[in-house]
């Protein structure tokens, strides 16, 4: 069971990175191109509204959740080196998730979803360039998570 919840995780991992590259190489690319008028022309017609992030890691982020306790505990009663790999994958993706709930999250729903409403040009600018700044940083640490898996994954035994 061990090995399929793993091949599960992994799998589901690699969906969650494809779905973030997409989000940063083509989604964050359109809205985040040239704020403050990217962020607040972005999905201005109600009706043509695009708003598959959310609807994308809605699906995919509750069972990824759920494994990655699940690998928790799968590594704290494996040996090493498995356990390191699978550890550090866990607390990589425990890291992604936490910091999209707290922070990414309600960012993008403020400029993506929103378009910036209530906000100045300036803070617009800003809140814009720091989130995809933060952004890079938490896809590598997917990327890196994933990667941790894929070698626990080779590793298993």
């Amino acid at each position: 069971m061990q090995d399929i919840l793993l091949w599960v995780y992994v799998i589901m991992l690699g969906i969650l990175t494809g779905g973030a590259l997409f989000e940063r190489l083509v989604l964050v690319s359109v809205w985040a191109s040239s704020p403050p008028d990217s962020v607040r022309n972005w999905n201005s017609d109600p009706r043509n509204a695009l708003d598959p992030p959310r609807r994308f890691f809605k699906f995919v982020t509750p069972p990824i959740i759920l494994l990655m306790f699940v690998m928790f505990y799968i590594a704290f009663k494996s040996e090493n080196p498995f356990r390191c790999w699978l550890l550090t994958s866990a607390i990589l993706t425990l890291t992604v998730i936490v910091s999209t709930l707290v922070y990414f999250a309600p960012n993008m729903h403020v400029l993506s979803l929103r378009r910036g409403e209530g906000l100045d040009s300036e803070a617009i600018v800003k809140k814009t360039r720091l989130w995809v700044a933060l952004q890079y940083i938490r896809l590598l640490v997917l990327i890196l998570g994933w990667i941790s898996a894929l070698q626990a994954f080779r590793l298993q035994g």
